[in-house]
């Protein structure tokens, strides 16, 4: 792959295949994708054709905000650290650094709690708000109410069969 650099970021041809054949960025067929950072994580929504709606997780904070990004939906390469890499009309790298807005009193929201049967369900990722609605992980959920949880990885399939 072809690369020049300076002032710390490097730039190369993502779609251009390098010495072994191998690309950075592929065509994808899903609408969604999740990806996760150090702080921050994103979902980025496929809406139209070339477009997509990004919205930035602050993982600290548990919350969530709009991030506008000038690329396509499968123009976006994921996260290096805390920065955002896509690619650019001309299929160069871009890595932008997140940066949440100041003027956001969310900062000070109560985390959210989830109560079953009377009591709290703990979870590896806090649940959070995303677009009006509250995301939970799954398995904590479904092991409480007694279900076992198998991932397909071949299908990106979760099935939940309760015990006998």
């Amino acid at each position: 792959m072809g690369a020049e650099s300076g002032g710390g970021v490097r730039i190369f041809d993502a779609k251009k295949p390098d010495s072994s054949g191998k690309t950075v960025m592929g065509e994808s067929k899903h609408q969604t994708r999740l990806a996760l950072g150090d702080s921050y994580g994103y979902i980025a929504e496929k809406v139209g054709d070339d477009k997509v709606r990004l919205t930035v997780v602050d993982l600290l904070y548990q919350e969530t905000f709009p991030m506008d990004i000038n690329a396509a939906f499968n123009q976006i390469i994921g996260f290096s650290g805390d920065k955002l890499a896509y690619l650019d009309s001309e299929n160069r790298v871009v890595l932008r650094t997140i940066e949440a807005p100041l003027d956001r009193s969310i900062r000070t929201a109560d985390p959210i709690h989830v109560i079953m049967d009377g009591k709290e369900i703990a979870f590896h990722v806090p649940p959070m708000k995303v677009n009006g609605r509250v995301m939970v992980e799954m398995r904590p959920i479904f092991e409480q109410l007694g279900f076992e949880l198998k991932w397909d990885a071949k299908t990106n399939t979760v099935t939940a069969t309760k015990g006998h």
